[in-house]
């Protein structure tokens, strides 16, 4: 028994240390100012590893920030032959009214600050099924190139545990660091989601689209 214990601590010890050995390979995005924390929202700036230049720093109304998330929605990206099945299902509201209300004065602020080589990061939490020890994350990232703005997400509302998410803490927790998931952006009018033929993401033409709301004002919400 204790044979075996020690067999998953150590194993545990190596996935950890496996998945951060890829991570250092990937070259990550990492951390260069903190715009906002707390125990509901997160705000990042972080510096870009690739060689992409966005027009950043970017000023945008609060209203015209929140038309835009209210525009996505998103589905969990499955193998076939899953995914068959999944592509039946109507996808998810991205954002929930009052996650838009928390992250977006947070959001415009650090697209004012961040550089060319910068790009948003962010994550949402909400209380888990035992919120001592998991929570609810939205996590993903944000930045502005030419006309477009794109959006990536990581997690969608994920449950993750609140501790031992650091390979740093293999050790203590036995857990390694979670990888993100796959997901498939969805943006409606679908007339402005389109390929950014230098960089290959799929982005919002997001001045085209703010110019072609109804009258609204920018807020995407009827009066």
């Amino acid at each position: 028994m204790l044979k075996k214990r020690v067999s998953q601590r150590v194993e545990a010890v190596l996935v950890a240390v496996g998945l951060c050995l890829c991570i250092g390979c990937a070259r990550l995005p990492y951390t260069v100012e903190t715009v906002h924390q707390d125990s509901r929202v997160s705000v990042i700036l972080a510096q870009e590893i690739e060689s992409v230049r966005y027009s950043h720093p970017i000023e945008l109304s609060a209203d015209e920030l929140a038309a835009i998330l209210r525009a996505f929605s998103i589905r969990e990206q499955v193998s076939i032959p899953l995914r068959w099945f999944s592509e039946e299902k109507v996808p998810d509201r991205l954002f929930r009214e009052n996650e838009i209300q928390e992250l977006v004065p947070h959001l415009r602020v650090a697209l004012s600050r961040a550089h060319a080589d910068q790009l948003v990061a962010f994550k949402l939490y909400a209380p888990g099924t035992n919120p001592s020890v998991d929570r609810k994350v939205t996590s993903g990232w944000t930045a502005v190139r030419g006309p477009f703005l794109f959006l990536h997400i990581d997690f969608f509302h994920s449950l993750l545990p609140t501790h031992g998410t650091s390979v740093y803490e293999a050790d203590r927790y036995a857990t390694p660091p979670p990888l993100p998931n796959s997901y498939v952006l969805f943006f409606e009018p679908s007339r402005f989601w389109s390929n950014d033929a230098e960089t290959g993401l799929r982005g919002v033409e997001y001045r085209d689209f703010l110019k072609a709301l109804p009258s609204t004002g920018a807020t995407g919400k009827p009066k």
